[in-house]
């Protein structure tokens, strides 16, 4: 009597090989692709860290009255922010 797993088993042995570089070659893409997504995640952080940032440094020369001195004084504040012009 033969049994139900034997074209199975039978297909599974003379293509482990291929099983196996197929398995091992989805585990490089899912990887590549969670170190992406990653890599995009703390992209976006750092770009609403830096929008931030800008909006505290706007809202201090708003404040100080900035934008309506002389470049002449507004400019040493300006480089003590390391905004460089």
């Amino acid at each position: 009597m033969k049994s139900k797993f034997a074209p199975i088993l039978n297909f599974l042995s003379a293509n482990s090989f291929s099983i196996w570089l197929a398995f091992v070659v989805g585990l490089i893409i899912t990887s590549s692709v969670n170190t992406s997504k990653e890599y995009n995640r703390a992209l976006q952080n750092k770009d609403v860290e830096i929008a931030e940032l800008r909006s505290k440094i706007n809202n201090h020369l708003i404040a100080e009255g900035f934008y309506e001195k002389p470049a002449k004084e507004v400019l040493p504040v300006m480089k003590g922010f390391g905004i460089g012009l």
